[in-house]
């Protein structure tokens, strides 16, 4: 099925920047010889900042000026301008001369607080007069160019599309190469932490969610759900819940709705909870349609419950998945009628030992396989006698081809992961003749020890 097209990849748009753009290209820099567009890293969040610039001595980063943005649209001489180091003296200007007050009704006192201010600035470390009125040009065009908020939602976005970790933000190896790229990097402190990640990609995941919220209320059909269990390397019990749909263009559409992790029981009682409550998080309960879930006994019982909570009888509503039926009649074939028995015997069971063994040498040509497979995946110094006798017949090769060829390894199959036996017979087949090497050296090692 097609994935949904709103959300194939994960990327932030940055903010149309035009408005901000074309406002400093009617700032009357003439009046202010010697200064650049601030370079500030902390934020200007008073008020006063819709009514003006925000400028800086470019020789000295913390002689910062407000210029009045109504003086400078209303072609005034001599626009006003008052230190930023607070807000007062502006409040009064505007509303001495234009009438302009806090939009929001609030008119609080000027605040004492002094931004904070990088160490250098852009014209300093590029060597810019910015007396010079070509030189204040490119300085401010440069500063212009690098927004902090948009360099952080880059980041950020890095960090989502590639699923890294949040800390890889902190590397002081990658920072040091952004601050190459553009010292205003650096300058206005636009490097992020590992918490400030996991927070804007929080705010990320509340903002698509309301647009995927729209999409399905909009879905023209039923939408339909699946959901199974998986448990990661680091021991999180994880509950992924898939919607399946059409569009109101008549395309098939999925998305992933939650990963909800289960702490307690993996009773039906317990998915049951975690499926309503990711359902209902959506708005969509009175929209759902059909389950396809495997055959695991505790999905009987989650059906039931979600039946009970949404208002339908859970068995009608729940579809075997095609899939699991055939992988479980593949696995009848392979390893006898009584397959399921067999997995709950060996999972789990890492090491080969002698039980194992046995259990797999029972189960005909596969089994036997699987202990060989094993047999070598366990150990280095077959592994490596393996690539060894493939390395020898290739470059005895008259073909170029053949004699470029990298040795392959085996690969071991796992009970619990869907074609890995596959996988494992197919690689076992490319290396048939290796393997029979294998085999006879060790045999005859062996033997030669009696």
């Amino acid at each position: 099925m097609a994935e949904s097209p709103i959300i194939s990849s994960m990327v932030l748009e940055p903010p149309d920047q035009e408005d901000k753009k074309n406002s400093w290209d009617l700032f009357p820099w003439k009046d202010f010889p010697g200064y650049t567009q601030s370079q500030r890293c902390a934020s200007t969040s008073s008020w006063i900042w819709q009514f003006g610039y925000d400028i800086e001595k470019s020789d000295d980063d913390t002689k910062r000026r407000w210029v009045c943005k109504v003086c400078v649209d209303s072609r005034r001489p001599n626009p006003h301008s008052a230190a930023s180091s607070g807000t007062q003296n502006a409040e009064i200007h505007l509303w001495n001369d234009h009438k302009v007050c806090d939009p929001s009704g609030r008119r609080k006192p000027p605040s004492k607080a002094k931004e904070k201010t990088p160490s250098r600035n852009i014209a300093e470390m590029m060597k810019l007069n910015t007396r010079d009125a070509r030189e204040q040009q490119i300085a401010n065009q440069i500063i212009g160019r690098f927004d902090r908020l948009d360099f952080q939602r880059l980041v950020v976005s890095w960090i989502i599309n590639s699923n890294s970790s949040f800390r890889q933000s902190e590397d002081p190896y990658l920072r040091a190469a952004f601050e190459y790229l553009n010292p205003l990097v650096k300058t206005t402190e636009a490097h992020i932490t590992h918490n400030t990640v996991r927070r804007r990609i929080l705010q990320v995941y509340e903002e698509n969610k309301a647009e995927i919220k729209r999409l399905l209320a909009t879905a023209p059909g039923l939408l339909h759900i699946a959901f199974d269990g998986w448990r990661s390397n680091n021991r999180h019990a994880l509950y992924g819940i898939c919607c399946y749909f059409l569009n109101t263009l008549g395309q098939p559409g999925k998305l992933v709705l939650g990963l909800p992790e289960l702490v307690d029981r993996h009773s039906g009682d317990n998915i049951a909870t975690h499926v309503v409550e990711v359902l209902r998080s959506y708005g969509i309960t009175h929209k759902v349609g059909y389950f396809t879930l495997d055959n695991a006994s505790n999905n009987d019982t989650a059906m039931e419950e979600i039946g009970k909570a949404l208002g339908f009888e859970g068995k009608t509503r729940r579809l075997r998945c095609f899939g699991h039926i055939l992988n479980l009649a593949v696995k009848a074939l392979l390893f006898g009628h009584n397959s399921e028995a067999f997995e709950d015997d060996i999972q789990g069971n890492e090491t080969l030992d002698a039980k194992a063994h046995e259990l797999w040498r029972r189960k005909g040509p596969v089994g036997k396989l699987h202990n060989l497979i094993f047999w070598i995946h366990r150990s280095d110094s077959l592994t490596n006698l393996l690539r060894s006798l493939q390395l020898t017949v290739y470059s005895k090769s008259d073909d170029p081809v053949v004699r470029a060829k990298k040795p392959l390894d085996v690969i071991i199959d796992v009970v619990t992961r869907w074609l890995s036996t596959l996988y494992m017979i197919r690689r076992a087949l490319l290396l048939k003749d290796f393997l029979e090497d294998l085999w006879y050296k060790q045999k005859s090692e062996w033997e030669g020890w009696y």
